[in-house]
């Protein structure tokens, strides 16, 4: 009897096969959703379904998105540091705590990556934009990653960024995000936000992402101001020249005189 059982539900198991191979891309995407809700990126029965997945619908950009988030939360790891700064990369201390001279002490939670699960994320990413070029969720995906990795050096990420501006430049691409399609201003506006992130960092090399790429969009789109107050910072941040962030600031309003940012930061530096 228990082996009549046995084969039955061997039978049975065998039949699903087929059924499930042939699944649509989009119910493969709503298991894939699913089982992320219950385990996330990377747990229990989320490779297997992307193994499955990618079986049938090998060029399906949802796959490989969620290939992406796999190995990179495979990728990651963390470690809780110690520092006698109350700010690191532009985040707040997980903790502050006080050292036996009554100095405070700040701890961050840090990320690390492992470089070989790292690199089959961000060539599961690069599959995807060749895929979908002007998808610009993927190359997002891309440049976050890197400046998650390199921390207080970017210099990767700097370089997708760069490359991403010239193909903006030499495509002018219609892009959509997520599928749907952006503003008129969603480029230069997502590019802006890249660099108040370098700004944010406060290294030397997080001064020179925001100067490289200021420049080169100051070049391509000079009516945008925020370029050209982005180099007022650099110059009274990074080389402590106030003179020169003056001087911006007054040409960014010989033109544009109700520009308040600039206006704010001329009399801070006027006035300090």
């Amino acid at each position: 009897m228990n082996l009549r059982i046995f084969a039955v539900a061997a039978l049975w198991l065998a039949a699903l096969q087929p059924a499930f191979a042939q699944l649509t891309s989009a119910e493969y995407k709503e298991k894939y959703d699913r089982q992320v809700r219950a385990v996330g990126y990377a747990g229990l029965g989320v490779e297997t379904i992307l193994e499955r997945w990618a079986s049938v619908h090998p060029d399906d950009t949802d796959m490989l998105e969620g290939r992406f988030f796999f190995e990179l939360t495979r990728a990651r790891s963390t470690k809780v540091l110690r520092s006698p700064k109350p700010k690191y990369l532009n985040k707040k201390p997980l903790l502050t705590l006080k050292d036996s001279t009554g100095a405070p002490v700040y701890f961050f939670e840090e990320e690390f990556y492992d470089d070989s699960l790292f690199t089959c994320a961000i060539r599961c990413l690069e599959r995807a934009t060749a895929l979908q070029p002007d998808e610009f969720l993927y190359r997002a995906h891309l440049v976050n990653s890197h400046n998650a990795r390199e921390k207080e050096q970017p210099r990767l990420a700097v370089e997708e960024l760069d490359a991403l501006i010239s193909y903006d430049k030499a495509r002018h691409p219609a892009w959509t995000f997520q599928g749907n399609p952006t503003a008129e201003s969603f480029f230069v506006d997502v590019v802006q936000e890249y660099c108040r992130l370098y700004r944010g960092i406060g290294s030397p090399e997080g001064y020179e992402a925001l100067r490289r790429i200021s420049e080169r969009m100051i070049k391509l789109y000079p009516e945008r101001t925020e370029f050209q107050l982005n180099m007022a910072h650099y110059w009274n941040e990074a080389k402590n020249n106030p003179r020169k962030a003056v001087s911006i600031c007054k040409k960014i309003l010989s033109k544009h005189k109700e520009d308040e940012a600039a206006l704010a930061l001329l009399n801070s530096l006027t006035q300090s």
